[in-house]
């Protein structure tokens, strides 16, 4: 009898430590996420259900572990290990990238640790595969010291016990378990979703976007009818162009910035080129979908005229939906007799490159094996080197020709001396940190700056009529939190409480518009502000060149929103308005079937 009773008090005495190691990990792991365990215990108090719902996936977790295992130590250490490594990335990603941890970033391992010797958390690169290893022999340790086992009817009940969970959890209905909590996927703003959520539920909400539901209106008849007044589009934008066909570059200079909100000292004009030829040449504003990174995000845009605003937040389509033929610029114009190539002085397999370009119509792809002997500068190919492996393939080309060109140079980070002894000073009211990689990063702009005006040099001594965009991808990120636009001035709001306005400041990149020839360009139907997904139609009306069918229909669509963001959208008279509010105005509910139809539907809009 008294051994019984010792049993059941050891039982009780396991289970109520079980449950206070999975309340303590919660909060350990918030606290990590957010920054801080103050906050951690805020947001306990300002979303109860969302911590409690939180609390019972962690519990739903241990007990599969413990249920897998038969042990409870060895099974709470793996718990432990992973929850903690994702809280951590999920901090560090929120403030240099102002994006948390996401489903589709578990694809993108190898993406992430290429670029991860260059980033502020380069450490992580040996310190998560070292904490693995700990945390895999700290479970075999425990695995062989712990004597006790949990009962064997007990397993498959707690086996059960987290799947009924699991599955409760992404069922849909009047009751449910989400509904019951009062959590709602915030999936239009990721970084409010994990504030208001917690990281480990909005983790969870987030996987089954993974795979696109199609919209209740596709149907080959809506698709048809979106797109019926496409001959009429075609007569009144007939543009035909006299003499020889007009080639094409589309040059994407990493970070490219013109720093017009931020205030600095210079020993050298980083933008010399830049601001000479702006003068002459119309410049516009693209609003990147991304910040400090996601370049891919950027291309996919800038090249097939879809948008990221109609795809799960944190999605990275190059690398999880570009599986089949699409649409883009390359293709348009290499059915025209196009010689179409791309130029990238990094990895092909990075953001899956390789796959992607001849799937988006690139008979070509030049990609860092053919850069084995050139010149660095710091961690990367130098622009320098990039722009004469431009001159050299321009050098072979005699007919109209696309080349797409995306430099590596001035990649982020940019920790101080980077670019030493060969750096531009730089003086400003910043904290010293701030101060020297805003040196850095000058000094990479005006390598950038100086290779533009090298490329166009050359390309003015070509007989060939030619126009080149010249383009940022994104912003440059100094640090967490938009460190250094704060300390200027162009952010102000709290960390993740940012308004829309400082999001279109901080999104906002120049687009240079020239050609050779000085006439060639028509700038007055092109807004001043617009998304990448409308290059395609301004530079293919510029070439005098027919577009497919929902190209046409955003000609049109560009004068009602000309910009499309993940998070919002630019009204003609400037209003700026969440996109969440304006997801149901018509066109952007055609603009959503017509992307649906090219990525994954039966491709009803190209037959028309």
């Amino acid at each position: 009898m008294g051994d019984r009773l010792s049993s059941s008090g050891n039982a009780k005495r396991e289970i109520g430590l079980t449950l206070f190691a999975g309340a303590l990990l919660l909060i350990l792991a918030e606290g990590i996420a957010r920054g801080g365990l103050p906050d951690a215990f805020q947001w306990v108090r300002e979303h109860p259900p969302s911590a409690a719902l939180n609390l019972v996936a962690v519990y739903t977790l241990l007990a599969l572990s413990i249920g897998l295992f038969g042990k409870v130590p060895p099974a709470a250490i793996p718990v432990c290990g992973i929850l903690l490594v994702m809280s951590l990335i999920t901090s560090l990603k929120s403030r240099y990238l102002d994006s948390p941890l996401l489903p589709w970033d578990v694809l993108d391992v190898r993406e992430v640790y290429a670029i991860l010797p260059v980033l502020p958390a380069r450490a992580l690169a040996i310190g998560i595969p070292g904490f693995v290893i700990a945390v895999c022999a700290g479970t075999v340790w425990a695995y062989l010291r712990t004597k006790k086992r949990v009962a064997l009817l007990w397993r498959p009940i707690l086996i059960g016990l987290a799947g009924l969970f699991w599955w409760a959890f992404y069922q849909t209905g009047p009751a449910d378990i989400r509904s019951l909590f009062r959590v709602e996927n915030i999936a239009w703003d990721q970084t409010l979703n994990y504030q208001a959520n917690g990281f480990l539920v909005s983790f969870m909400m987030n996987a089954p976007p993974l795979l696109i539901s199609q919209p209740e209106e596709y149907s080959q008849e809506v698709v048809l009818r979106l797109l019926e007044d496409n001959e009429a589009l075609r007569q009144r934008h007939a543009r035909g162009t006299a003499g020889p066909p007009i080639s094409l570059i589309v040059f994407v200079s990493e970070s490219f910035y013109d720093l017009i909100d931020i205030p600095y000292f210079a020993s050298d004009n980083p933008l010399e080129t830049f601001e000479r030829l702006k003068k002459r040449f119309p410049i516009i504003r693209l609003i990147s979908p991304s910040f400090g990174g996601n370049t891919s995000n950027v291309e996919f845009e800038l090249l097939t005229g879809l948008s990221n605003a109609f795809l799960p937040a944190g999605a990275v389509p190059y690398d999880q939906y570009l599986k089949r033929q699409t649409p883009s610029i390359a293709h348009v114009l290499r059915a025209h007799g196009y010689r179409t190539a791309a130029i990238h002085p990094f990895y092909d397999w990075f953001w899956n490159r390789k796959n992607v370009y001849p799937l988006l119509g690139f008979e070509e792809f030049i990609s860092l094996s053919s850069f084995e002997a050139a010149a660095r500068r710091g961690e990367f190919v130098s622009d320098e080197a990039l722009v004469d492996k431009i001159i050299e393939w321009l050098e072979a080309q005699r007919g109209p020709f696309f080349l797409y060109a995306v430099s590596i140079q001035n990649h982020g980070s940019y920790w101080p001396n980077r670019y030493a002894p060969d750096e531009v000073e730089v003086a400003g009211d910043y904290p010293d940190d701030l101060r020297l990689r805003l040196q850095t990063y000058i000094t990479g702009l005006r390598d950038a700056d100086r290779q533009l005006g090298r490329l166009l040099s050359y390309l003015k001594t070509r007989r060939d009529p030619i126009i080149c965009l010249f383009t940022g991808d994104h912003l440059p990120s100094f640090g967490p939190d938009f460190a250094l636009y704060r300390e200027a001035g162009v952010v102000s709001s709290p960390p993740r409480k940012y308004s829309l306005e400082e999001r279109m400041r901080t999104a906002s990149v120049p687009c240079l518009v020239w050609d050779n020839k000085g006439h060639l360009i028509d700038a007055d139907e092109i807004p001043k502000n617009i998304s990448p997904i409308y290059v395609p139609v301004i530079v293919l009306h510029q070439l005098g060149i027919e577009m497919p069918p929902y190209l046409f229909f955003l000609l049109e669509a560009m004068k009602e929103y000309p910009v499309i963001h993940p998070l919002f959208v630019l009204k003609p008279d400037g209003e700026l308005v969440e996109l969440e509010k304006e997801k149901n105005h018509p066109f952007l509910r055609a603009l959503k079937v017509l992307q649906y139809d090219i990525l994954f539907g039966r491709r009803f809009s190209l037959e028309n």
